[in-house]
């Protein structure tokens, strides 16, 4: 492992040294370094050469902490060399192009026997030693081959190592861990856990499947030579580097409004809840606790309805469980319809978004218009009106297909047309990293997403059926793979809520008459 690879860990050892560690520090202190800096510089370069402990200490010399007595912190890793190495390596690069950075792209292969120590400078040199020492008394019972068997779960991918060699494995980090612990004064944590090489760690969900079938190209029984090496970083560049290694990359959810209330109730749900004066009151539960305040009539909610108080928890509850994915959202796209721009403020309260990323609503991300009852377009909310109501609404976006060039019962050829025009010019004018929420309709999943991923639109006639079954929140996933210049349909980062129906309920006629 070169320390130009990463400059987190480096790997300690005295083989090939071109000078002693007492005439390297000599060296430093000759080109003008102070010695506790010196030793820090060597201590984090492996103590290989003078060259790259110069080279360190010109790349940290604005640390305002290079002067802190800080000790490095080192690990014992047992690291594979020869074809499972290559082959390792190999599945680090194709993972990576395939699914982008996980955090096991932040190291390289290897089973941890110690977790992290720390040893003062001047005490390193007897770690090695030690090392070497307990390598030479395991040399015969030490395998010759690593029983390795796959394990797969959501969020890690890796090889366990079997029982008969962990056990053998483990003697050897507490072996270690002792001498360690007794003549350079470290508390040394030996790893006596399920042993393991990881290959992906915190990868989305709907990567598992990819990094399987990258994985089982591994044969773990290739030719191997196991080498047990102490590795050390610094800890005042650890938690900065791991920060600015995530890599996003480019996605576009699109996703189905929460329920909406006439959907519970009926098209005729406002009168149900409006008084004898027009005002309204909450029916059932159900009904939302109040209606935003708009200029016009009340009654133009009948063709905008607002989602239903379940529909407002569908939404918050699957903005959480994005969060829980660590899906970063960059941009939020809304239909103008009240429902969906609803749907979007409340996945954003989930994400933890709702006061950095603003909604922009686009009118050419409304359904169908054939499908609307009314057989005219819905007089929807003001930018301003949804503002004043409390929606995150970003003002200065401007629709990149008008309102006004909505046309009432459109044929299916003008919906499609007008989907793949507003899809190609949302993703344009978001170049940067990150997920493209569009929230829109259970016709927006299919006429969004095919053409963004080179398909054809459906048959109008297979269309209906296909929007039919989509429930509400349901969603579909597009990976850009920036590399081959195009987008590649995935599972999404979570899985659609479930949930059954409950009927209204009289208590009278149900508990009360015979």
């Amino acid at each position: 492992m070169a320390v130009a690879e990463t400059q987190l860990y480096a790997k300690v050892s005295n083989k090939h040294r071109s000078k002693s560690p007492s005439a390297l520090l000599e060296s430093l202190l000759a080109r003008g370094f102070p010695a506790h800096i010196a030793q820090k510089a060597l201590v984090a370069t492996g103590q290989k050469s003078v060259e790259d402990a110069a080279k360190w200490l010109h790349s940290h010399c604005n640390d305002p902490s290079l002067d802190d007595p800080i000790p490095q912190e080192y690990a014992l890793y047992l690291c594979p060399t020869g074809h499972l190495h290559n082959c390792l390596q190999e599945f680090w690069k194709e993972s990576k192009r395939q699914c982008g950075k996980n955090r096991a792209h932040e190291i390289f292969p290897h089973i941890t026997l110690c977790d992290f120590f720390t040893c003062e400078d001047q005490k390193v040199e007897l770690l090695y030693d030690i090392l070497k020492q307990i390598c030479n008394s395991f040399a015969q019972r030490f395998p010759p081959t690593i029983s390795l068997s796959l394990h797969s779960s959501t969020s890690y991918l890796g090889f366990f190592v079997g029982d008969s060699h962990a056990n053998i494995l483990k003697e050897f980090a507490v072996a270690f861990s002792s001498e360690a612990s007794a003549l350079a004064d470290c508390h040394v944590k030996p790893c006596l856990k399920q042993l393991h090489l990881t290959l992906a760690h915190k990868f989305c969900p709907h990567h598992q499947k990819t990094l399987e079938q990258l994985a089982k190209c591994i044969n773990p029984g290739e030719t191997c030579h196991w080498v047990a090496a102490l590795y050390s970083r610094d800890m005042r560049f650890v938690h900065y580097q791991l920060s600015q290694n995530t890599n996003l990359r480019r996605g576009v959810l699109v996703m189905r409004h929460g329920e909406r209330v006439d959907q519970v109730f009926g098209k005729s749900w406002l009168q149900q809840c409006l008084t004898a004066d027009g005002k309204y009151y909450r029916a059932d539960l159900n009904f939302p606790s109040t209606l935003p305040k708009r200029k016009d009539s009340v009654k133009h909610f009948e063709h905008d309805p607002p989602l239903s108080s379940c529909g407002v928890f569908q939404s918050r509850l699957t903005g959480e469980a994005l969060l829980d994915q660590e899906v970063t959202v960059s941009y939020v796209y809304s239909s103008p319809a009240l429902r969906c721009i609803q749907t979007a403020q409340h996945v954003l309260q989930g994400l933890k978004l709702d006061q950095k990323v603003k909604i922009r609503v686009e009118p050419g991300l409304f359904e169908w218009t054939k499908w609307e009852a009314s057989r005219v377009i819905p007089n929807f909310m003001t930018l301003a009106e949804l503002t004043e109501a409390s929606y995150n609404i970003d003002t200065s976006y401007r629709g990149n297909i008008p309102l006004s060039s909505l046309v009432p019962s459109e044929s299916y050829e003008e919906y499609v047309s007008r989907s793949s025009a507003a899809i190609k010019e949302i993703v344009t004018a978001c170049p940067n990293k990150g997920v493209i929420l569009i929230v829109g309709h259970g016709s927006s999943l299919a006429s969004f997403t095919r053409p963004l991923v080179g398909l054809p639109a459906r048959e109008s006639s297979d269309f209906a059926q296909v929007v039919r079954k989509i429930p509400s929140l349901g969603m579909c996933f597009c990976e850009e793979l920036k590399e081959e210049k195009k987008w590649l349909m995935v599972n999404p980062p979570v899985k659609t809520l479930t949930h059954g129906a409950n009927a209204a309920f009289n208590w009278r006629n149900s508990i009360m008459e015979d």
